[in-house]
Order: C-alpha cells, then structure tokens, then sequence
C-alpha cells in the first residue's frame, strides 16, 4: 500500500452519482474492475479538487500504474460515432488490419476449397464462430497492450471444443427465437395472399397451370441430359401510361447449348409472355385487395417482435467464446447487456450492413477487404463496450 492508505477515495459513477468514501484497497479493486475509468471523476480527502482518473493515477498509485484495468483502452462510451471510430482505431492499430485480413483471405479460401468438395455446411458451422473468436482475441490483446502475432489467427487449441459448441448452441437458439416470429409474419401474409385467391380461383388456376408447363420443360431439360443448363430469358416491356404496371410486348427463351428445348418452347414463346402477364395481374389483385394489407397489418407486430428478439440476444454468440459461460447465461447476459440499447444497436447493424453494401458495390467489390474486417470489428467492440458500460451486472471475466 502507499503512504496514503489510509485516505478515503471518491469518485463520480456514469450516473452522475457520487460514491464513497472508498479505503484504497476498495478503490482499487473498482478500478481494475473497470467500474472506474480513466475519464471518471476522483477525488482523494486532502486533495485540492475533482480530477479525472488518468491526470492523478500514477501519482496516487504508482506501483500499480502499469495495471492495466479491463477494457481501459476502449472507453465505455457506447454512442454510435464512439463505437465505429473505436472499431476502426482497433482494426488499425498497429498491425491488426494486415493480420486480420490475411486470416480472413486464408478462411475464405479453406470456405471455398471445403465448397467445392462438398464440406462447406460443416465449414459454415466453424468460420463464422473462428472469425469472432479471432478478433476477441486480438481485442483483449489489444486491450492488455500486446501485439497480436500471425499465429493468433488460428487459435483452434482455445477455440474448440465446448466454447464453439456452446456458442453455436447460442446462436442456434437467438437465432431460432428471431425466426419464430418472422415465421409467423410470412404465414399471415400467405394468409392474406390466399384469402385473395379464395376469391379470385381463375386467376391462381392459371397461374397454377403456366407453371406447370415449365415443370414440364425442366423435365425436358433434365431427361435431356441438359438439367444443369439455365435458360436466357428476355421479356421487353412497355411502360402503360394507364396502369402501374408495365405490358408485355414479347418474350423469349433461348437454351443456348440446346437447341431442341429452344425450339420446343420457340414454337409457343407467347408462354412466357402469358405468364408474365398474368403474374402481374395476380400481383395488381392482391395489392388492391384489403385483404391482403389487413393481413399485411396484422404481421407487423411479429416483424417488430423478431426484430426486437434479433437485437436482444444478438450478443450471445459472442459471451461463450469470450467467457466461460453456457448457452442459457449466454442468452441471459446478452438480454441484460443489450436492455436500454436496442435502437442504438438497430441502428447502428443497419448502417454497417448497408455500409458495406453499397461501398462493395462501389468500388466494385475491392472494398469488401476493408470493410469485412471492420464489419467484424464493430460487432467485438460494441460487445466489449456494453459489458464495461455495465460493471454491475457482473459479467465473468474473459478466459482469453
């Protein structure tokens, strides 16, 4: 203990609250625990005035100045600018971005070799789960002040067994929990759509029949020998300044490595264009119908709800590889981490994905490098932001 062991120690919480007084051993173990950040206020009974933690940290504690508590270099600020600067901070320090983006080149390339012979449903049960683990990983390295080594990139000794199974068990079950009520929301609408084919039996019938044909084409193709060939379809359509829709003008279908199915469907190319019309009917009907937009109505409720759940739990993938923590805590902690967030977290999922859409699209898919990697980036460092925002639902420490 330093001489000033026996001064009381108070600091300033998130909340505006002021805690204390703290003997030096209490204030010590709020600090390494992350309660007290470098930001917070402190102040120590014969000291002038409140200072934040990092002015007076190695003054009042020198010997346990290079303790680096959890998380200090990531701050607990969980604003939206604060989590995606953070995130690029980290992917860029030091030589995590080249690290990271080697291994992400390395597992696309063992994701393609295992799709070609046939593996790469057993491969999507391990890439996903090894890429999170991988940059939790290099966060807690990060956060400790360590640099990260090549090796780091197949951690597969720490990863497998029961922290993979535990989270794909979490993932399985957020994921099944999102769905349910998605599910829901579909039926209704079918619902709806089939409420409109109650009344209008002409109409599916029709359509009923057109796709039989092509059923008929495909079995063509396939006793052919030609089943893995894809037709060029090409429908022109002009705009009805009367209708909402467009109208057929002609259609064609052309198997260009086969010409008896090409001619067979030539002979009566106005199949296509029979369709297409009548798709587009059965379209116009159902959007004018009421039935349809009560149905509609009736499933936003279960849209909201497998939104709301997707949010909720969307950090329980994360908590097994990190901790020691089974599927069910898992599932748990991540409720608690995420309460008071969800629109943040919403918002914050929607800018990222379409964030890497539209800059993939951009520069023509060279920007999937960069973005990738930091896609991953945001989701370890907003789940690593939650749980030293929130120190009082004592999450277990981190086996890594």
């Amino acid at each position: 203990m330093s001489e000033n062991a026996a001064a009381e120690y108070y600091f300033i919480d998130a909340r505006g609250i002021r805690n204390g007084p703290h003997s030096e051993a209490d204030f010590l173990i709020k600090l390494t625990s992350g309660e007290v950040l470098p930001e917070t206020p402190v102040w120590r009974t014969g000291e002038e005035g409140w200072q934040p933690l990092k002015t007076v940290r190695k003054l009042w504690f020198p010997e346990a100045a290079q303790t680096v508590p959890a998380f200090e270099q990531l701050s607990a600020s969980t604003g939206l600018g604060s989590i995606l600067s953070e995130a690029w901070n980290f992917l860029f320090f030091r030589n995590h971005f080249w690290l990271l983006l080697a291994g992400g080149i390395i597992w696309a390339l063992i994701d393609s070799a295992a799709g070609i012979v046939g593996a790469d449903i057993i491969l999507s049960l391990v890439t996903p789960y090894l890429c999170y683990f991988v940059f939790l990983s290099f966060l807690r390295q990060w956060d400790r002040g360590e640099g990260p080594e090549f090796s780091d990139l197949f951690p597969l000794k720490t990863f497998f067994f029961l922290p993979w199974l535990r989270a794909v068990g979490a993932s399985v079950l957020s994921s099944l929990a999102a769905f349910i009520p998605f599910a829901l929301a579909a039926l209704i609408c079918v619902g709806g759509v089939a409420g409109v084919g109650y009344k209008h039996p002409e109409l599916f019938e029709r359509n009923t029949q057109l796709i039989d044909v092509f059923l008929e084409v495909g079995q063509k193709a396939q006793a052919l020998g030609r089943a893995d060939e894809l037709p060029q379809i090409t429908v022109e359509t002009e705009q009805d300044a009367d209708d909402a829709l467009p109208e057929i003008e002609s259609a064609e279908i052309v198997f260009p490595n086969n010409a008896a199915l090409t001619e067979e469907l030539a002979v009566n190319a106005e199949i296509l264009e029979e369709a297409a019309e009548s798709y587009a009917e059965m379209a116009e009907i159902v959007f004018e119908s009421p039935i349809f937009w009560i149905a509609a109505v009736l499933s936003l409720p279960f849209v909201a709800l497998g939104i709301f759940l997707s949010v909720r739990l969307s950090l329980a993938t994360y908590l097994p590889l990190d901790t020691e923590l089974g599927v069910i805590d898992s599932l748990k902690y991540s409720w608690k981490l995420t309460a008071g967030n969800f629109l943040k977290i919403f918002v914050l999922s929607v800018l990222v994905f379409f964030g890497v859409i539209f800059g993939t699209l951009l520069t023509l898919g060279f920007a999937l490098f960069v973005l990738y990697p930091y896609a991953l980036a945001v989701g370890v460092v907003l789940y690593a932001k939650l749980v030293k925002s929130r120190p009082d639902l004592a999450v277990p420490p981190s086996r890594l």
